[in-house]
């Protein structure tokens, strides 16, 4: 287990390797099946497990599905003990957006989160996660400037969607503190492709009529 862990997963911060070691080095032992059959139905994700019935959401997996600080998530194969699932879109029983795949919490149901919606990343709503901690929808196709959010190339005026590092957004459960993601925005534009303003244009570039345009030398 420990070796898949370090093999696959190299951006896993030392602290989250420690606790995983801990957890994986202490297997879990039951008195007898009466005291899982007393909770049934009511361990929520991550808690050790025995059987389906115990869960939640119903299921209980030797897959892992750890995330880091920065909403990076990770499957763990065959780990043991085994722990219940997360819930998924649509499923009921929620307390947090800890306990969902990849959705909020919104009235005890994960679901894609809605325009006005908090979040965090991008996976947690069901269009768009602004700078600002916010779901949204954009008001039109193919209009995301640089920097800006994006799920798709389609969303993005200079058509290209990339993977970037310290995203930054207000902290789903604290607003007033800031959350660094390694989430989608889009690429600056080259010359050529649609812009707002010039910060949206590649360097050298600037926006003239909504056209990304590189100046040449000696051209006014």
């Amino acid at each position: 287990m420990l070796g898949f862990l370090k093999a696959h997963n190299r951006k896993l911060a030392p602290a989250l390797l420690v606790a995983l070691q801990l957890v994986t080095a202490s297997p879990l032992s039951f008195e007898d099946d009466q005291r899982e059959a007393l909770s049934t139905g009511s361990l929520y994700p991550d808690e050790l497990c025995q059987k389906n019935a115990s869960c939640v959401s119903g299921r209980c997996s030797r897959t892992w599905l750890v995330f880091d600080d920065s909403f990076t998530y990770y499957y763990f194969p065959d780990t043991d003990p085994a722990r219940c699932e997360h819930l998924t879109a649509g499923e009921s029983g929620c307390r947090t957006f800890r306990d969902c795949t990849l959705e909020i919490c919104k009235d005890g149901v994960c679901e894609p989160g809605q325009t006005g919606d908090r979040c965090s990343i991008n996976y947690q709503c069901k269009d768009l996660c602004g700078l600002d901690g916010r779901c949204f929808k954009p008001s039109k196709p193919s209009n995301q400037g640089a920097g800006e959010p994006c799920k798709a190339s389609s969303d993005c005026l200079s058509n290209t969607c990339e993977s970037q590092q310290d995203v930054a957004r207000p902290l789903l459960t604290d607003p007033s503190m800031t959350a660094k993601t390694v989430d989608t925005i889009c690429s600056p534009s080259p010359e050529g492709r649609g812009c707002h303003t010039t910060s949206d244009c590649e360097e050298g570039g600037v926006c003239e009529l909504g056209v990304c345009t590189v100046i040449k030398d000696g051209e006014p």
